[in-house]
């Protein structure tokens, strides 16, 4: 049976490994998209986020960005 009073939870482990795998999909992202012959970005309304202050300077900013 496990001690749950000697564990905590490590955010900083948590975070180290939340950048690896991030870092992998990305790379798998960029390859893929280094092979394709032509790439597709659907502005639609759900792709491009606004916020009062990115209305205000007329700026939009991806989901992706």
């Amino acid at each position: 049976m496990q001690d749950y009073n000697n564990t905590t939870y490590n955010y900083k482990k948590r975070n180290i490994s939340t950048t690896y795998v991030r870092m992998m999909l990305m790379d798998s992202l960029i390859k893929g998209i280094d092979k394709s012959e032509c790439v597709f970005f659907l502005n639609t309304g759900k792709s491009i986020i606004k916020t009062e202050k990115e209305i205000l300077k007329n700026k939009n900013k991806t989901y992706s960005s």
